[in-house]
């Protein structure tokens, strides 16, 4: 679960999601590890995949909560550990 000072939203994981049309093809995902960027604008999203389907990296517009950006490619296989050290740092929730 995340939030952050200069948000009104509240993102929780959804690591076992069984609607398969959510986004990035077949297969379900498992979306997992919100985590926002230092201004609080953007939410970073793990999406985890089947062994045999594509993983990513998903950003949300924070306010629109509306897709900005996925990040995929044959090296995202296992999409953890995207901390954002600042907010880490200084418990910004």
């Amino acid at each position: 679960m995340k939030s952050h000072p200069e948000s009104s939203n509240l993102w929780v994981d959804a690591p076992l999601n069984p609607d398969e049309g959510i986004s990035l093809g077949e297969g379900p995902k498992r979306i997992v590890q919100p985590e926002y960027n230092k201004a609080g604008d953007e939410v970073w999203f793990s999406v985890w995949s089947g062994k045999e389907q594509e993983s990513a990296i998903v950003v949300v517009d924070d306010k629109t909560r509306t897709l900005k950006h996925v990040i995929k490619g044959p090296k995202i296989i296992t999409p953890t550990g995207k901390f954002n050290i600042h907010n880490t740092v200084h418990d910004v929730y």
